[in-house]
């Protein structure tokens, strides 16, 4: 569904660019409900659509199959195994075990914010295909609408600047379908509030306490 945003990127981004031109050369009823959404998103109805085109989700979801391919969760394990092979002994040893063991742990704790990162990055993609399915669906209406033909069939608003005087149907035209657009891209702002962030925390690096193995001497046998 979010592909749809792209197949209506014609006549949708055509008729954005009339939304935008009426709002910024001639404005609209200061009381119109259009005002706050601009206010609140700090973008124009077009700016908004051209953010959600331009920015596809597939991206981000490709990422986060790669966070986990990353793996790090399952080199600590292979580490730890690998350590178990050989038969050591002695105070530098001794050592050695702590800081290896803090790094192992180190290494787990990687993985785990890891696997949050991508759940994380995985949210949000599926958040943002949302998004732009609902504003799609929004186009949708719109582009159908008696307030879309207004603005089209409107000789001053044909190139990229109003030619003449706008009639106040139109003007109110472009501040309906702004409104619209915005308030659908406001409810996806209010949406991507409610993600949850868990386990999305810096993994500091803890060494082991103990002794300076330097200088010890440590057994290994053969």
């Amino acid at each position: 569904m979010s592909a749809l945003l792209e197949r209506l990127s014609s006549p949708a981004g055509d008729l954005m660019r009339r939304v935008d031109l009426v709002l910024s050369q001639v404005g609209a009823p200061g009381d119109h409900p259009v005002w706050p959404m601009v206010r609140r998103l700090g973008a124009l109805p077009g700016a908004a659509f051209e953010c959600l085109l331009g920015t596809p989700p597939q991206p981000l979801a490709d990422a986060a199959e790669e966070i986990v391919a990353l793996g790090p969760a399952g080199l600590a394990d292979e580490l730890a195994a690998a350590g178990r092979d050989v038969e050591w002994s002695g105070p530098a040893y001794e050592a050695f075990a702590a800081q290896f063991a803090a790094d192992i742990e180190h290494l787990r704790a990687m993985g785990r914010g890891a696997a949050a990162t991508a759940r994380y990055a995985a949210d949000v993609a599926d958040w943002w295909d949302r998004a732009r399915r609902d504003l799609a669906l929004t186009l949708v209406a719109t582009l159908a609408s008696t307030e879309a033909v207004r603005l089209r069939c409107c000789a001053a608003i044909a190139g990229s600047v109003l030619a003449g005087d706008v009639p106040r149907e139109v003007v109110l035209a472009a501040a309906d379908i702004g409104y619209l657009v915005l308030e659908s891209v406001s409810a996806s702002c209010d949406d991507a509030v409610a993600l949850s962030t868990e386990g999305l925390a810096e993994v500091p690096y803890r060494p082991a306490d103990g002794a300076d193995p330097g200088g010890q001497t440590f057994r290994v046998a053969l």
